[in-house]
């Protein structure tokens, strides 16, 4: 299969790096061997996987690698020989230990290697047929800005996958007729959902990869191999199951395009199945149907079905003229011996009627009190769940009648006083307060108006009645 990864003619929109996730859980999930062609020069896609390991332990000439390997030498060879297996072993880096389990060539050093690839549209068709008998996935990562080369690659590839920002419409050249918007840093909680973007582009296909922290490490850490291969089995209560899950579901549901399995209901059947199941059911012990036809209107005939006593046998006799006559008799005394004899009428004597109850007062007493007490009926669960629920409330109303109230603080009395400074509540005979020994304020008494004769309170300079002036 030849599924193409590419950005917007603006942005790559991390379509390296997606290039690189799906590629290599395609090979550790599911073990596809597969390759990854990276045409277009970006983001190294080696670098991405595998850059922490090839620093620690890469000794390799570079000028050896521009001459030989990636997709420099895949091209070169493309047009001059058969490739075989051991060819891509020689062009490609070998990111995992197994052979061709996950194989990469990078990208050229050429400038001019993407117009010069369309130049020579034959020997890159190929180079994927050829690399179709050793692979089961090729992954060809391209950029979003050449229009003809993206041309060129969606009439090779089955499926491709175009990688977009969330809330920002791009650009989108040359898309392929079997294209999957992929929105790479996916916020569930941003206004532009997957239905409004899917809207906006008016994509028939559109998938969400939820934005994660670790895998951002990893991949600024050169190590987003060793960040998939730690989580190939993860719990679903893990922080990176999310960023897991949505890769496998897309894999399997867009890219592989696995087929559930059909169901037996769902498979069509034939006439002659229909016949074969029909004798089927007959075998079934069951009453015995007659069919009987019977004239409609207009003389149409319609099938009836009727169903037979239990008893009926299929022999029948064909001629009753051959019962003899000794075997009619004998019939007929059978079923006047079935006749029931009358009953003869029997009569009664007095002591007959001592059996009778006695209906007194006192025999019925005797009677009430000889009959057993029922026994209690058993309640069931809700009856006695609410009378458990009763108590309970009859228990906490009793308990808040038993609460006694809480004793309202009467203020001071006019005889005492309260100190301004501390609030002690002192006698009207201190001067001093007990507390603090503030000295007990002087407070002016009331004053009787002497036109109107109205009592104002000490602090009043007027009659609050006529308004005569304090004296």
């Amino acid at each position: 299969m030849i599924i193409a990864i590419r950005g917007t003619d603006i942005n790559d929109n991390k379509a390296a790096h997606m290039t690189a996730v799906l590629s290599a859980v395609g090979a550790i999930k599911f073990s596809r061997k597969t390759i990854i062609m990276q045409l277009s020069q970006g983001p190294d896609i080696e670098d991405i996987l595998v850059g922490k390991r090839n620093a620690e332990v890469d000794i390799r000439d570079i000028g050896f690698i521009y001459e030989d390997t990636g997709m420099d030498a895949l091209i070169m060879r493309a047009g001059s020989m058969r490739m075989q297996k051991e060819h891509f072993d020689v062009c490609c880096s070998s990111i995992l230990d197994e052979d061709n389990m996950l194989d990469l060539a990078g990208s050229s050093k050429r400038d001019n290697f993407e117009d010069n690839l369309c130049d020579d549209e034959d020997k890159f068709e190929l180079l994927l047929s050829q690399a179709n008998d050793v692979y089961d996935d090729i992954y060809i990562y391209v950029t979003g800005k050449n229009e003809r080369l993206l041309e060129m690659v969606n009439k090779h590839a089955d499926v491709s996958i175009i990688c977009v920002r969330q809330g920002f419409k791009e650009n989108i050249l040359a898309p392929h007729e079997n294209s999957l918007y992929l929105v790479t840093s996916y916020d569930k909680d941003s206004v532009y959902s997957i239905r409004s973007l899917k809207k906006e582009y008016k994509a028939a296909k559109m998938y969400g990869i939820p934005y994660n922290c670790e895998f951002k490490d990893a991949y600024n850490d050169s190590n987003v191999l060793g960040y998939l291969a730690k989580n190939e089995k993860i719990a679903d209560t893990d922080i990176n199951y999310p960023f897991m899950d949505a890769v496998y579901t897309l894999l399997e549901t867009y890219v592989e395009q696995k087929e559930e399995p059909i169901k037996e209901e769902d498979l069509p059947v034939s006439e002659e199945d229909e016949i074969i199941e029909e004798e089927e059911l007959a075998e079934f012990d069951e009453p015995p149907v007659q069919v009987v036809e019977k004239k409609k209107n207009f003389g149409k005939k319609q099938k009836v079905v009727e169903e037979l006593p239990e008893s009926f046998e299929e022999e029948t006799y064909e001629d009753q003229e051959e019962i003899s006559e000794e075997v009619q008799e004998e019939l007929i005394d059978e079923d006047i011996s079935e006749i029931p004899e009358e009953e003869s009428i029997e009569e009664y004597d007095d002591t007959d009627f001592e059996d009778i109850p006695d209906t007194t007062e006192e025999a019925v007493e005797e009677e009430i009190e000889a009959i057993p007490e029922p026994e209690p009926v058993k309640k069931s669960f809700k009856e006695r769940r609410e009378e458990k629920k009763a108590r309970k409330m009859l228990k906490k109303a009793k308990a808040a009648e038993a609460i006694p109230e809480p004793e309202i603080q009467s203020e001071p009395s006019v005889e005492e006083w309260t100190c301004p400074k501390c609030g002690e509540v002192n006698p009207s005979k201190a001067k001093f307060c007990m507390e603090c020994g503030t000295t007990k304020p002087v407070i002016p008494a009331e004053w009787t108006c002497p036109s109107c004769g109205e009592i104002n309170p000490p602090k009043a300079k007027f009659c609050m009645e006529c308004g005569t002036t304090k004296a």
